[in-house]
Formats: structure tokens, C-alpha cells, sequence
């Protein structure tokens, strides 16, 4: 947004001071609602169906979050309870039991056929009440007296040596362990009703995998604890714990994104802060606060709340900090670049990341490229001075008024950057006109410089002809006569030069200038004091050229303005103009 609007400030939290409140209430967008419950109401309300539906509808009304898990604490295990799609399972383990041994389940195999007879009881209730979990006989109170031990049928007395046999045969599936456990004969074939009051799930009792988390929000609190930082690590690392899902977009079906998934919920350091950059590819303080309007569970002014260890913002992003502007400059410079494209050639070859990528929007020292790269300005009306500002508007008035532009700018530019400034020869065009002075060997070694004797001839052309413009714009006037006449002292002092090849071509005539009396004497002969028509002008009425041939129909001999001779048949009529 800055780059769209450069006189937005680059920290508009300290300078606005004490009417700065929140980011959000900067950029216009409203709070998330205060409680989980009116969060509800609101979906509701706008009839959103699932966690899917919610991420494509939820801009309806802005003040919904973007992942209500993360802003609201006692958010549900699954969104189909906060939208009241799902009925929350039983409170407590007692009532699940008591629910499950209603229904006649007398095992495990057909509680999990027919649970949804009662939709309060869980899919795991082992994971649903973890802390009072004692075993499936347990929960569907099957008395032990009626089951027969393992190792009185010639299998493994508990359900840990069961196990440890299986891995040790390299059992991975309920397949492979079909298809092998003849292996080891105290291996049963039906081990799910063998060890019925600890069995876990063929998946959890093989050598294989463990059995996946449920939810993806089971799966996100364990994932927090392991701290990736990206789908990238997740992929590589996510067999620190077996139930992790290698692809928790496959596996959850409202998977609400690795953003979202491994994002912390809690930030007390400045590590926190360094997980989400890398998780959200925060690259500086822009990214990040347009981040925190996706997220508001980012804290908000983190340079502030982790002053203690702060150092700078690739820091706190986890990239190493950009060399400084003036050490960037040495290194480009070092590195002969001439231009911004062979600073980024430069850049991809030398695969620096200290090397910023576009240096113009990294650093507040920025003034443009040719100062970056220590080349000199081009010449050109917008790089001039301040001090030439005089020149340069006038300069602009010229080149507005040619027919054709060319390369005028460019030599008029370099005529002032290069020769009037150095010598002190005026602020202003004015200046130079009436000064009567001008250094014409420093002139010359001036159109030396470019090089070629046809380049300093075209450029001394450009500015003879801007020079003796700004004669005419400025020191040319009219009397009440309708004469124009130059005003006294001012005189191109440099109109005399010559430069292999020939002379500036003149503007106007470069013969004496003709005494005013004669002029004067001219044009009473031309025109006497007691002219009164077109008639009393005799004096330039004989002269043949200025009569043409008619029809008699056009001649009017009464009117004293048509002066006219007729040879033989043919009439001719005086035409005048030539002497106006």
C-alpha cells in the first residue's frame, strides 16, 4: 500500500502516538465478536452449513474471524457442535457406559457398528475420556469370569507380548497379520477377541502406524508441540509421532489449512513470532500486518512486546538482516553495476540473502539508481537541481513549443548541468542573457566532451536555438506602433562561437541593422500622412507585378480602394498586399 501511497508513514502505530488504538481500526476492519456464542449466532444467521461452507462465506459478515479455533478458547473439537450440526458426546465416561451397555453391546466390533444408535457416544470413547479409559470390558460391564485367559488357550499372556511378537515378524496389517500369524502358534487368529478388554485397533496393534488422530484439532495440539514451520517440515518430520497424519488434507475433510494447523495459539517470546513469519512467509513489518488481518491471534506491535529481544524485523522474520544501504551501494558498485538489471543479475548470482531484491523499496536512504550505483545523473529536466529551477521551467516552456522534440532536452540539460552552474553564469536564462560575460574556451572544451565533432555541432545547434528563444520570449517587445525591438543589454553572448564544421545557423538576419529614420522615410513614401484610401497611395502603384488580370465584372471605378488599368480588352486589378 505504501508503494501506492509513499506519504503513508512506514510506522503509523508510533506516529500517530497517543491516537493510534489498533491495527484493525486502522485498516477499517471491524473486531471479532466478543464470545464464541454470539460467533455462532452470526454463522447461523447467514445459514452457513459447514467448516467449508464458513471459509467462503464467512466475508458476508466481517466480523467473523478467519479460524474461530484460534480466537475463541473454548472453541469445540469439531465445527459441526459450534454450528450445532454434531451433538457434543456424553460429559462424562460414566454416562457413555451406562448409554453403551443400554444398547446390549457386547463387544467392541459391534459398538462401533451400531454407536450412532445413540449420537451422543463417541467414535473412540478410549480418547473421549482418556483418564478413566480401564478397557472395553470395562466400559460394556462383560464380566471377566465368562472370558477365558490368552494363556489358557496357548497364546501370549498379555497384550504387550502380543504385540512385541508382531513387530518382531514385521506384521504390519490386518492382512499381512492374517497371512502370517501361523508363524508363531502363540499367535491367535482372532487376537480382537483374545485380548478384547486392551484391544486398540488393528492399526495400533500391528507393527505399523499408530491409528490416526480424529480430529484435525487433536492432530494441531500435538503438531504445536513439535513446532513446524511449514507443510514442507510437517512432510519431513511428521513421523515424530505415529498418529500425525502424513497428509492431514486428505485425512480431515475441514482441514482448515497448514496455516491455521501450525500456527502457535500462545506467543510469550519472540521465537513464537520467528515460527509464524516462517509458517506464514512473513518477509517484514508489511507482510506482517497485512498477516495479523488473517490472523488476528498475532500480537500486535511484537517490537514493543519483545522489546528485551528485539534486534530488527528480518530478525524477528528469521531472515538474516539485509546489509545496510551504504554497504549494499559498496557491493553493487564493487561489482561495476550500471544498472538496476545488472544489480538483480548480480543478486541471483551471487544468492545472497542479505542482498535485498528491490533495493528502491528496502531503504529509506533511496534517492534513485544513479546515485544507488554512483553514476552520474542523466540529463534530464526532472534530475536537475533545485538551484536550476529557474532553468528548468524555462527549458520546459522551449521544448514544449518545438515541432520536434529530439534530443533538445538532453543537450539544453547538460549545457546547464555542465557548463553555466561550474562557471557561475546565472540562476536563470534571464540572468545569462543580460550578464555580458560568458567563458567561450571554457564553451568549447564543454562540447568537447562529447566526444565526436558532428555530437558537439548538433548540441551547440539545440542550444543556440533555446538561447536565442528565450531572446524572443523575454527581452522582445512591442511599442504602441506595433514595432518590435530587442531590450538594451541583452544578447546571446554566445552566438559568435564557432565549431569545426560551421557556425550555429542564424535565427534571423544577420545584416546591419537599418537606422530607424530610413525606416520611418520608407514608410511615409509608401504610405503619405494624407492617405485617406487605397487611391492616394501613388507612389507604389506603378509597378506591374502587383496588377492582375480580371474579369470587368469585378471592377468598381467608384470605389476608392479598387485601383485598376485596362489594356485593350483586358482589365487589371492593383493587389496591394506585397506592400502591407
Amino acid at each position: 500500500m505504501r508503494k501506492k501511497y509513499p506519504e503513508l508513514p512506514r510506522k503509523p502505530d508510533i506516529h500517530y502516538g497517543d491516537q493510534w488504538d489498533t491495527w484493525n481500526k486502522f485498516f477499517g476492519i471491524p473486531e471479532p465478536y466478543a464470545t464464541l456464542e454470539e460467533c455462532r449466532d452470526a454463522a447461523l444467521a447467514i445459514g452457513i452449513e459447514g467448516f467449508a461452507d464458513y471459509k467462503k462465506r464467512r466475508f458476508e459478515d466481517p466480523r467473523l474471524p478467519a479460524d474461530p479455533s484460534i480466537v475463541y478458547e473454548n472453541f469445540p473439537k469439531k465445527f459441526a457442535e459450534f454450528i450445532g450440526k454434531e451433538i457434543p458426546s456424553y460429559e462424562t465416561y460414566a454416562e457413555a457406559s451406562e448409554a453403551a451397555v443400554r444398547l446390549g453391546f457386547k463387544t467392541r466390533d459391534t459398538y462401533l457398528r451400531n454407536r450412532k444408535k445413540d449420537p451422543k457416544l463417541p467414535v473412540g470413547p478410549s480418547w473421549a475420556y482418556p483418564n478413566d479409559w480401564k478397557g472395553w470390558a470395562h466400559f460394556l460391564h462383560i464380566k471377566f469370569e465368562f472370558l477365558i485367559a490368552p494363556e489358557q488357550r496357548g497364546f501370549y499372556a498379555t497384550y504387550d507380548e502380543f504385540k512385541t511378537a508382531v513387530a518382531r515378524l514385521g506384521l504390519k496389517t490386518q492382512r499381512e497379520y492374517q497371512l502370517g500369524y501361523f508363524r508363531d502358534p502363540k499367535l491367535p487368529s482372532r487376537p480382537d477377541n483374545t485380548y478384547f478388554d486392551e484391544w486398540e485397533g488393528w492399526k495400533r496393534a500391528m507393527a505399523g502406524r499408530g491409528v490416526h488422530y480424529d480430529t484435525w484439532q487433536e492432530a494441531r495440539a500435538v503438531a504445536l508441540q513439535h513446532r513446524f514451520c511449514g507443510s514442507k517440515d510437517y512432510h519431513t518430520r511428521y513421523k515424530v509421532d505415529d498418529r500425525l497424519p502424513s497428509d492431514p488434507i486428505k485425512k480431515y475433510k475441514d482441514f482448515p489449512g497448514f496455516d491455521v494447523f501450525l500456527l502457535p495459539n500462545a506467543y510469550d517470546q519472540l521465537d513464537d513470532v520467528r515460527l509464524a513469519s516462517k509458517i506464514l512467509k512473513i518477509k517484514g513489518r508489511e507482510d506482517y500486518e497485512e498477516a495479523r488481518t488473517r490472523f488476528p491471534v498475532l500480537p500486535e506491535a511484537p517490537d514493543l512486546l519483545f522489546a528485551d529481544e528485539w534486534v530488527s524485523w528480518p530478525d524477528a522474520c528469521g531472515l538474516p538482516t539485509p546489509y545496510s544501504y551504504s554497504e549494499l551501494q559498496e557491493l553493487a558498485q564493487l561489482h561495476n553495476c550500471k544498472t538496476l538489471d545488472e544489480y538483480r543479475k548480480l543478486w541471483a548470482k551471487l544468492k545472497d540473502s542479505r542482498m535485498p531484491w528491490k533495493p528502491e523499496d528496502a531503504y529509506e536512504e533511496w534517492v534513485n539508481v544513479y546515485e544507488f550505483l554512483g553514476n552520474g545523473l542523466p540529463a534530464k529536466l526532472i534530475y536537475m537541481p533545485e538551484e536550476c529551477r529557474l532553468w528548468r521551467d524555462d527549458i520546459q516552456i522551449h521544448i514544449n513549443s518545438a515541432r520536434s522534440k529530439g534530443q533538445r532536452e538532453l543537450w539544453v540539460c547538460r549545457f546547464v548541468r555542465d557548463y553555466i552552474m561550474p562557471n557561475g553564469l546565472g540562476k536563470s536564462v534571464q540572468e545569462f542573457l543580460t550578464g555580458g560575460r560568458a567563458d567561450v574556451k571554457s564553451f568549447k572544451a564543454f562540447l568537447d566532451t562529447y566526444g565526436e565533432t558532428h555530437h558537439g555541432r548538433r548540441a551547440w545547434f539545440a542550444i543556440n536555438e533555446y538561447l536565442e528563444d528565450a531572446l524572443k520570449r523575454h527581452f522582445t517587445e512591442e511599442d504602441e506602433r506595433g514595432f518590435l525591438y530587442r531590450v538594451a543589454g541583452a544578447t546571446n553572448p554566445l552566438a559568435g562561437v564557432e565549431v569545426e564544421g560551421g557556425k550555429a545557423p542564424p535565427s534571423e538576419s544577420v545584416k546591419p541593422v537599418l537606422a530607424y529614420f530610413c525606416v520611418e522615410e520608407a514608410r511615409k513614401w509608401i504610405v503619405p500622412e494624407d492617405a485617406t484610401s487605397f487611391r492616394d497611395l501613388k507612389s507604389i502603384q506603378s509597378f506591374d507585378g502587383d496588377y492582375y488580370p480580371v474579369d470587368e465584372s469585378v471592377i468598381d471605378p467608384d470605389d476608392p480602394n479598387c485601383i485598376y488599368r485596362k489594356s485593350g480588352d483586358q482589365y487589371y486589378i492593383w493587389y496591394p498586399v506585397h506592400w502591407m
